[in-house]
């Protein structure tokens, strides 16, 4: 669904599930990173709290 709007995905990074890991070789060209407990967190954090930051901001009228 995303390659057929315009995104290229490079990398999946999910958490070391055994339904998860079931999912390796299902998608040609992006590669699945499995991330122990933790490890990816601060990663994605700054990201998450950037995002909702700019939400809250959009919701409440305010330029970003």
């Amino acid at each position: 669904m995303l390659r057929s709007r315009g995104f290229e995905i490079k990398k999946i990074y999910f958490d070391p599930h055994r339904s998860l890991a079931t999912h390796r070789g299902a998608f040609p060209g992006i590669e699945l990173d499995v991330s122990g407990a933790g490890d990816h967190l601060d990663r994605f954090d700054f990201k998450i709290k950037r995002i909702k930051e700019m939400m809250r901001m959009m919701a409440m009228g305010q330029p970003y």
